[in-house]
């Protein structure tokens, strides 16, 4: 009977804790994403494969620039904050460092206009580049409402961001036609986002820069580094297939692949914002006495299920892929079918190994993570050089489908080590 009400209550607690943070986050992310939907049809339609390639091109080329610029320390301070006392200093200390690294970044990613392919000129580039500036500094806020625990308010900026963008690339395309004013609405929209960010920010928490610690940057550094380099490996497994698309193959074949990744990538919220939810849970049962049994429900319950939603999902897509790729994209981007129902069976690595990482990263492992996941990594990078030569958007889905297995193969074994030394 003692240990029915102690079960009782550590799952009423589990859930009081975590439905929260659930509800808002999925309001947020299913609001943003079913405006982006309307705005990516708009847009795949309007601009044709060999515009919307180049398009998807310089997105993922300039923001190669800003992988570094979170350098690992969002889910190191999450991690912090949950487990220390000292909270404004954490709130100062990570500000300082995200500050810095976007700006720098952002400067860095200037000089890369002259290594990309000038489809449309400077100024185009420019509005990219200042888009990234303003989202990473907005992505600290968002960081900070999740380590509180108060994701409603993420879902506020959010929600102004995402329906301002909405409003500008729906009427003012119809006056103004032109990669430059997408590009132009882009930046607005995540500056009125940051501003909005900050006004909620001020009402729970301040920053302080006298209370700026050094030493606690190294410590930041010291444990975000692994993570920074995991943003890398995010990067190779995601964007990199593009870049090499662009010097190898024909941009409408960039079209066709990113209208597939784009549908795809609709879907990767959920396990994303799921783990994200059960983050600062972790991190706080990590530095518990008595966390096995918590651990326990995550194994026991929580990876498999990841696993099953994935494989539903990828034969849902699987299944309504031609309706899909037809009503976003039309005749046109017909090729884009292919690749999709091949890609959806990514979702069945995709969702347990998110689980996993967060995991890992909760018990200080995220350089054992980062090792295991490099080797995939490294892997995807030789396949795509190897097959999209020869066998274009089709090389890059197998190679994205294989390396991933292997990391999600890696990820597992290395956290069922780590799970048996608690």
């Amino acid at each position: 009977m003692a240990v029915l009400k102690e079960v009782i209550s550590f799952k009423s607690h589990f859930l009081n804790l975590i439905f929260k943070n659930l509800f808002f986050l999925y309001a947020s992310e299913i609001f943003a994403k079913g405006l982006k939907i309307l705005i990516f049809l708009y847009l795949v339609r309007s601009l044709g494969p060999s515009q919307f390639g180049i398009f998807e091109y310089l997105f993922a080329f300039i923001g190669m620039f800003f992988l570094l610029a979170d350098f690992g320390m969002s889910n190191v301070f999450i991690r912090e904050y949950q487990q220390k006392d000292d909270k404004l200093i954490q709130v100062a200390n990570f500000f300082v460092i995200k500050f810095s690294f976007t700006l720098s970044f952002t400067l860095l990613s200037l000089f890369g206009y002259f290594w990309t392919k000038k489809y449309d000129g400077f100024l185009m580039y420019l509005l990219i580049v200042f888009y990234y500036f303003f989202s990473n500094l907005e992505s600290f806020f968002e960081t900070f409402f999740l380590a509180v625990q108060k994701s409603e308010k993420r879902f506020l900026f959010n929600f102004v961001s995402s329906l301002l963008l909405f409003l500008l690339i729906f009427l003012g395309l119809r006056f103004y036609y032109s990669l430059n004013f997408i590009a132009f609405s882009y930046l607005i929209s995540s500056l009125v986002g940051l501003i909005v960010a900050y006004f909620l920010f001020k009402k729970d928490s301040d920053l302080i820069f006298n209370l700026v610690n050094f030493n606690l940057i190294k410590d930041y550094f010291k444990n975000g580094l692994p993570l920074a380099f995991f943003g890398i490996l995010g990067f190779i497994f995601f964007s990199t297939d593009k870049i090499i698309l662009a010097y190898f193959r024909d941009p409408a074949e960039i079209g066709y692949y990113s209208l597939a990744t784009r549908i795809l990538s609709a879907f990767l919220f959920l396990p994303y914002i799921f783990s994200s939810a059960f983050y600062p849970y972790l991190a706080q049962k990590a530095v518990e006495r008595d966390s096995r049994k918590s651990f326990d429900y995550f194994f026991n319950i929580l990876i498999p299920f990841s696993s099953f939603l994935g494989l539903i999902l990828s034969f849902f897509i699987f299944v309504l892929s031609y309706w899909l790729v037809m009503f976003l994209g039309g005749v046109e981007y017909l090729p884009s079918v292919y690749v999709l129902q091949l890609f959806c069976w990514l979702l069945v690595f995709l969702f347990p190994t998110n689980f996993l990482d967060y995991f890992l990263i909760s018990h200080n492992k995220q350089w054992l993570d980062f090792f295991i996941t490099l080797i995939p990594a490294l892997l995807n990078i030789f396949l795509n050089f190897v097959f999209i030569p020869k066998l274009g958007i089709f090389g890059a889905v197998f190679s994205s489908l294989f390396s991933q297995f292997i990391n999600f193969i890696l990820t597992l074994i290395v956290s069922l080590w780590v799970f048996k030394k608690i």
